[in-house]
């Protein structure tokens, strides 16, 4: 598998930001985690099987994250992620309104994380094991 910008402190070569999602479609990554499965090439979660229906901007930070799993990710390395510098947006309210879309979708809770983890004055954590899985064979089916 190519290197797509960032070694997962599990050893997975995954993409870091959304804007680097071009090389992990084009290798149609998917990571998994629990029960669900994201699909870069489809832009898609899927629980199950069955498609999860998510925003694209919740869909981007739960890429961020999960491709960093057990790292924290700031909150800045979050709005730069996502906006960029020269986007102006009430960050703060945008990606609080995210994580609690991405916790719907998945079922997560704040209190007893499974999937998200919420560090005061740090940022967020993906708590999950995920599992990077590529090529056009795998994800195919």
């Amino acid at each position: 598998m190519a290197t797509l910008g960032y070694e997962s402190p599990a050893g997975i070569e995954v993409a870091r930001a959304p804007r680097e999602l071009a090389d992990a479609r084009r290798q149609r990554l998917v990571l998994r985690f629990g029960e669900f499965e994201l699909d870069a090439a489809r832009f898609e979660l899927r629980r199950g099987g069955e498609r999860v229906a998510i925003a694209p901007q919740p869909y981007d930070l739960l890429w961020l994250l999960a491709a960093r799993a057990g790292d924290v990710v700031s909150r800045d390395e979050i709005r730069q992620a996502l906006w960029g510098d020269g986007t102006f947006v009430a960050f703060a309210g945008c990606v609080n309104f995210a994580v609690r879309e991405l916790r719907k979708a998945l079922g997560d809770d704040a209190r007893s994380p499974r999937f998200i983890e919420a560090l005061r004055r740090r940022g967020y954590r993906f708590v999950a094991r995920v599992e990077a899985v590529g090529g056009f064979e795998e994800a195919a089916r």
